[in-house]
């Protein structure tokens, strides 16, 4: 094993979480350990800002962010964006979720080589982060830098029985 590697592992109530493997704490210095830990309590809280994302908002912010990666890792960057600005939308509420859906949004703004964006995604990883904590973000906004970040956008309405936890089914 080696530094740096993050497991899934799942948590109790079902969710998916991300975490370092234990063993690496005891050969790292005191500094770097204090760093883990804090890293492994906000990964495991999934966002300060109250209530924590329910778990089927949970699974479908996840699997966007999986699906957004692996077309990341085929330079398929515009389907890419589609993802994250949908995790986006799911996990705009909470702190951690929002700020890992706006740098996977930097990465792609940076392999694309558009300093435009790459400011853009910068600039909102800071703001939405705050926004998300204090609990002042634009419901439905998509995170893009192609739209201001202070503006609110109707929400898919797939994407909102997700998050209101309500089965299509039964609607």
């Amino acid at each position: 094993m080696r530094e740096g590697v993050v497991w899934m592992r799942e948590r109790d109530d079902g969710a998916s979480c991300l975490w370092r493997p234990l063993r690496l704490h005891g050969h790292l210095p005191a500094r770097r350990r204090l760093r883990l830990h804090l890293y492994e309590v906000a990964v495991s809280d999934r966002g300060f800002s109250g209530a924590a994302m329910n778990p089927r908002q949970d699974r479908a912010f996840e699997k966007e962010l999986t699906l957004a990666r692996a077309l990341m890792r085929q330079n398929e960057h515009d389907l890419a964006l589609l993802h994250l600005e949908r995790a986006h939308v799911l996990g705009q509420q909470h702190a951690v979720p929002h700020v890992r859906s706006h740098w996977l949004m930097l990465r792609v703004a940076i392999h694309r080589r558009e300093p435009a964006a790459m400011l853009g995604q910068t600039a909102r990883i800071v703001l939405g982060a705050v926004g998300s904590l204090v609990g002042s973000v634009p419901t439905g906004n998509t995170g893009g830098t192609n739209i201001s970040m202070f503006k609110r956008l109707p929400i898919e309405p797939e994407l909102l029985t997700i998050m209101e936890d309500r089965d299509v089914r039964r609607s």
